[in-house]
């Protein structure tokens, strides 16, 4: 028997297991991005790391038996510790294909590759003297016993597994946790018995870990105190139950990382129920995978499940959280997928303050798998658009072939993508407009053998801010865009003065471009334009702008309504009612309107300040034509969508459809609900926006904001402009301004249109579909779809719409293209060729 080197880097077989343990690391991180392994029962990544442990197993076992004659003992310390951070490395492989653990969440994650660094650290030094990095040392040597100690607890049912072991030793993985759980424990004994100053990191480190436990647990029991309470109340005889319970439930839960982690647990999140079951089931109902969190499974054994239906999660998430881009319902999962390359041509029209943006997506299939019917899957985006856009156009690449989108009934749009994905698995792109200024595409399929490739087209207003105007980018949300490359272009007709460019932009004369990672968050600025006088004209009409100024009348609201909720102040409420105090003042609360007087002021606001939002139920109004309604938000709440069956949706559309006016609103501040903005864009309300000494000011002055809107004019308030439409019968009228004049036009006349009858738009399809054409506008009932054949239209009945714009382009903007016009369309076309050779 040989004695051992001082120095661990001397040991034999010592560099070998650092240098197999550098190349596991190296191609486990390598393959994270195409590793789902759905089909694969053992990928590639496991097989060589498990090779490398197998054969380290025999140098090490031969090296410890030369040094000391056994396996174990202390100065086999540093090989052993190797050893199992290879056979840990395998672990984690194989739990790539057959889940025992769902992903790590972040701060698992971090702490996982932080303790593993600590550990060979301490497998190199062998050093219990006292210093800082001792007690670190101490510190995640006694987490690692509570962690692995979980680890080994969650995983016995898979025990089980052991009888196996016979067939290479695979099942012998699931010892990983206990054997950690063991050396860190043997690590920690070491460390007390050199000195008892190390009892102090010891007993704050557990004190500190139970506390993080019991903590997170009693959110955990509050978040479903407060979901059983107001399940108990709304069984109250006398409750206004018009609204699901659902709705009460997120008013009332605070929201925060518990709240949301509570909500998807055992959805996203594994909780006890998941302890044993893991194994399969990789991809949730969300479109997220599912994760592991000690927190969420610790607390959830300790307080029970969340008792909420699945669906009624879904929609408070959606409404507290903005998940629904993660709770859209999908036919094939995506989770392979990423987003490559995106080109964005931006044509800016500043003299009518508009901007014509198209975005074409590539779609990278990671999988790394041939069997071709596994591998299909799905994309979804949602755009997010800014105020009174409206998409104009789509396109679809099918065969290397740019295939623009037919405009059809929602109805009918749905009915044939559901038709083919759900049962032939063929090529098409779906379009919807969704409530709260988003759109949602989907495509499908897409596959490790060929790239997919679609684009979209927005009409945008340019904001109006000051003596500027200001173009926003249009953010999504979909398959990863993290390592993706953008390519931006953006030209106008004329110079921009004060042209106020982000990043790197380059200027060659009137066109402006970038080229580098993607980035979501960007705008550009340049100084108001004079409105052009010049008309847009096609089928007997023509359309102009003129500037928008906002105009004051004569109003003396007689009663005022608070729609009071956490955004408020006390401030804010005292402030309004010094000048309303003598009106008649009612707050909604328990059911029923209630009048406000200087007793009850202070306690009413209080309760209703705890709401996280509110629905007004403007069917309360008894005095529509002498009301004002006050709201203020600050963050999300439900859509209409989200409520289309309950009685209260029932009583507001009774209610709207028997108004001739409009109800007056003010919103403290520019952030609106999703509630409330819809109603703003169907006209059921005349939402204004301001300050609070603008709103203090016209209520002294008894006044409020002239609705300037008619049967020929709409306004958009986000440009400063309101678009005139003129009716004529002159044929050789020709036209100058760009065609989205009528785009943007007939997208908000159409919204008014179906006005009333929105909650139940889906009866209007038919009777407003060709109005919709006409413009080629995406609206609540038209979307935009493409197929791969001309058969499949025909057998959906799906026309190419005659007589109308049909999908906006580049430089057709009712005239001939300009020359920067040109330089844009070569560019495009340049772009779609790139793409096109590069797959």
């Amino acid at each position: 028997m040989k004695t051992s080197a001082t120095n661990p880097l001397d040991q034999k077989g010592v560099q070998v297991g650092l240098l197999f343990l550098v190349a596991s690391c190296i191609l486990f991180l390598a393959t994270m991005k195409t590793s789902t392994g759905v089909g694969e029962p053992f990928s590639v990544t496991f097989f060589v790391n498990y090779v490398l442990t197998i054969i380290y197993y025999f140098i090490a076992r031969s090296a410890n038996k030369e040094a000391t004659g056994t396996f174990f003992g202390a100065e086999n310390f540093t090989r052993n510790v190797i050893l199992l951070q290879l056979f840990n490395m395998s672990a984690y492989s194989l739990n790539r294909t057959i889940d025992v653990f769902f992903v790590s969440t972040d701060w698992l994650a971090v702490f996982l590759i932080l303790s593993n660094i600590i550990l060979i650290l301490h497998a190199f030094r062998q050093k219990f003297s006292v210093s800082k990095l001792s007690h670190l040392i101490v510190i995640f040597s006694n987490l690692g016993i509570i962690f692995h100690l979980y680890q080994s607890l969650y995983v016995i049912p898979v025990y089980v597994s052991l009888v196996a072991f016979f067939f290479f030793g695979i099942s012998l993985h699931i010892l990983v946790p206990f054997i950690f759980f063991v050396t860190n424990i043997l690590i920690v004994r070491k460390f007390l018995q050199a000195s008892p100053k190390f009892w102090t990191s010891t007993l704050l480190t557990w004190v500190f870990a139970l506390g993080i436990i019991s903590f997170v647990s009693f959110r955990f029991h509050k978040i479903n105190t407060i979901i059983q309470d107001s399940f108990h109340t709304s069984l109250k005889p006398y409750q206004d139950n018009s609204l699901p319970s659902w709705v009460k439930i997120s008013q009332e839960l605070p929201k925060d990382w518990f709240t949301k982690r509570a909500l998807k647990s055992g959805i996203v999140y594994a909780d006890n129920v998941s302890i044993g079951t893991s194994i399969g089931g990789r991809i949730g109902r969300f479109n997220e995978r599912k994760k592991h969190d000690p927190l969420v499974v610790i607390s959830s054994v300790f307080n029970g499940n969340i008792e909420l239906p699945f669906n009624d999660r879904v929609k408070i998430l959606q409404s507290m959280f903005d998940d629904r881009h993660k709770t859209e319902p999908k036919f094939w999962r995506g989770d392979n997928l990423s987003t490559s390359d995106i080109v964005t041509n931006v044509e800016l029209f500043p003299d009518y303050r508009l901007a014509y943006t198209e975005k074409t997506f590539n779609i990278v299939n990671n999988k790394t798998t041939k069997n071709r019917w596994r591998n299909q899957q799905e994309a979804l985006y949602t755009f997010y658009l800014p105020e009174g856009s409206v998409v104009t156009s789509a396109a679809l690449w099918v065969n290397g072939e740019e295939r623009p989108a037919y405009l059809t009934t929602k109805e009918k749009a749905d009915k044939a993508y559901e038709a083919i994905v759900g049962r032939e698995r063929r090529d098409p792109l779906l379009l919807h407009w969704q409530e709260g200024n988003r759109i949602t595409v989907r495509v499908f399929p897409c596959t490790p053998q060929e790239d997919r490739q679609f684009k979209i087209g927005v009409t945008t207003p340019l904001r109006k801010k000051g003596d500027q105007l200001i173009y926003e980018n249009i953010d999504f949300e979909g398959p990863s865009w993290k390592m993706a490359t953008e390519s931006i272009n953006v030209v106008s007709p004329g110079s921009l003065s004060n042209m106020s460019t982000p990043y790197s932009f380059s200027e060659n004369g009137t066109t402006y471009s970038y080229k580098g990672l993607y980035h979501s968050d960007w705008t550009l600025a340049f100084d108001v334009a004079p409105l052009s006088d010049k008309a847009f004209s096609f089928n007997g009409k023509s359309y102009n702008l003129e500037e928008y100024k906002r105009e004051t009348e004569t109003f003396d609201a007689q009663d005022i309504y608070l729609d009071i909720n956490s955004a408020w102040s006390n401030r804010e409420l005292n402030q309004i009612w010094e000048v309303v105090k003598n009106k008649n003042v009612f707050v909604y609360t328990d059911g029923q309107m209630q009048k406000l007087t200087t007793t009850n002021k202070k306690s009413l606001f209080n309760y209703l300040s705890r709401q996280n939002f509110t629905m007004f139920p403007f069917y309360k109004i008894t005095n529509p034509a002498t009301t004002l309604v006050i709201s203020k938000y600050n963050q999300l709440t439900p859509t209409l969508s989200d409520i289309k069956k309950s009685a209260f949706m029932k009583q507001l559309s009774a209610f709207f459809q028997e108004q001739d006016a409009p109800i007056r609103l003010y919103n403290i501040g520019s952030e609106i609900s999703p509630y409330l903005k819809t109603l703003k864009e169907i006209r059921s309300t005349q939402h204004e926006s301001g300050s609070l000494e603008e709103l203090v000011n016209l209520l002294g002055n008894n006044s409020f904001y002239k609705n300037q809107e008619d049967g020929r004019t709409v306004v958009n308030n986000y440009g400063a402009f309101q678009l005139k439409e003129t009716v004529h019968f002159d044929s050789t009228l020709t036209s100058v301004a760009p065609d989205h004049l009528m785009r943007v036009y007939n997208y908000n006349d159409l919204l008014k249109t179906i006005g009333k009858d929105y909650y139940d738009k889906d009866a209007l399809a038919n009777e407003l579909i060709d109005a919709a054409k006409e413009s080629y506008v995406v609206t609540p009932i038209s979307s935009l779809i493409v197929l791969e054949t001309q058969a499949d239209y025909d057998r959906f009945d799906i026309k190419k719409s005659k007589n109308s714009l049909q999908n906006a382009q580049i430089g057709n903007s009712g005239a001939v293209p300009e020359p920067h016009e040109w330089l844009l369309i070569i560019l495009v076309f340049m772009m779609t060729l790139y793409f096109y050779y590069r797959r």
